[in-house]
Parts: C-alpha cells; sequence; structure tokens
C-alpha cells in the first residue's frame, strides 16, 4: 500500500470513528490516558491542523496560532475533520511535499514522516474510540502495518516526550500488525 493511500484509509478510519458519536458519548473514557472521547476527538483535528501547519507556516507562532483555541461539539467534529483532513491529503498529495523538510522553526522532520505520524494517530485513536463506543476496532493489516513501521523511528522520541506512557517491551512477533501497533503505544488490544 502507496503511503498516499495509507493516510486516505487512515483519515477515513477516523473520519468514521468520529461520525459515530453523539453528544451522549462525548464525555466517555477511552483507553488513551486521561483523555475522553471529546479530547480524543478534538486531538485528531489539532493533531492534523498541525501537521499542515509544519508543511506551510512559515514560523513557531504563526504554526501555534493557527491550533490556539481550537474547540469542537459532537455536531461540529465531522465536518472540522473533514475539511482539515481534504486539505491535509491535497497537500501531500502535492508533488515534493513528502520530501519536503517540514517546519523548519521545530525539530526537522521530512514531509513523509508527518505523514506516517498521522496514519498512526489516526489508527490508533480511532481504536481508541472505538473502544469507548463499544464497537469494533478493527482496520486493516496492512494499514495497521504501515502504522506500525511509520512509529518505529519515531518510538523513543515519542517515548521522551512523555506525552504517552509507550512501553519498552516489545510485542511479541506473532501478534497481527494492529495489536504491535497499539502496544506500541500502551494500548492493552
Amino acid at each position: 500500500m502507496d503511503l498516499l493511500v495509507a493516510l486516505q484509509d487512515a483519515h477515513a478510519l477516523a473520519r468514521g470513528r468520529v461520525a459515530q458519536i453523539t453528544a451522549n458519548d462525548w464525555e466517555r473514557s477511552t483507553p488513551c490516558p486521561d483523555w475522553n472521547v471529546g479530547q480524543v476527538t478534538l486531538h485528531l483535528i489539532v493533531g492534523m491542523e498541525w501537521y499542515d501547519a509544519m508543511l506551510t507556516d512559515s514560523d513557531d507562532a504563526q504554526a501555534r496560532g493557527r491550533i490556539a483555541g481550537l474547540s469542537t461539539t459532537p455536531e461540529s467534529a465531522v465536518a472540522m475533520l473533514d475539511e482539515v483532513s481534504g486539505r491535509l491529503l491535497t497537500r501531500f498529495d502535492e508533488d515534493g511535499v513528502r520530501k519536503q523538510i517540514a517546519y523548519p522553526g521545530l525539530e526537522p522532520f521530512a514531509g513523509r514522516d508527518l505523514a506516517h505520524f498521522s496514519v498512526f494517530e489516526c489508527c490508533v485513536h480511532s481504536w481508541d474510540l472505538a473502544q469507548a463506543l463499544g464497537v469494533d476496532g478493527t482496520f486493516s493489516e496492512e494499514l495497521a502495518q504501515i502504522g506500525y513501521e511509520g512509529a518505529l523511528p519515531f518510538i523513543d522520541r515519542i517515548r521522551d516526550t512523555g506525552i504517552t506512557e509507550v512501553p519498552t517491551a516489545d510485542q511479541p512477533s506473532g501478534d497481527s500488525a494492529q495489536d504491535r501497533l497499539l502496544h506500541l503505544f500502551g494500548r492493552t488490544p
């Protein structure tokens, strides 16, 4: 599977999960420590907005200004996700963007790395939302494998941020790619 196709599939997975959320679900807890359904949903939107800002904005203040104060509701979440996802997918489809060094004011990332980040974030957080909603959280093994392989080069940097608890023990190789990806981010499938 091509990275752009994986990115499209991951965004569609996230959109499908967010579309299932009702106002009654918004405060439900998720497997993502200390985050409820509304917070995970906002994180998906802010993450995509941040990746787009890293590819297009000229400085840190401009990029941070774009995401400052973003909020969503169960009624607006799908439209917000559609808008930012559509913009980001278009950006990643532009010639050279996946080779571009994203946002020199921060730790540099290649555009391709940001695409991988978006894939694994959409997969993991779609699973989180599925668990909170009590629906099937399975996604394709091919998408999970791309997410897993895309996360591996960055897992130490992610672990060092302390943003999430990332286990240090490897998942047994016999598990599915989805299970290995979820394990990387401290989830127990």
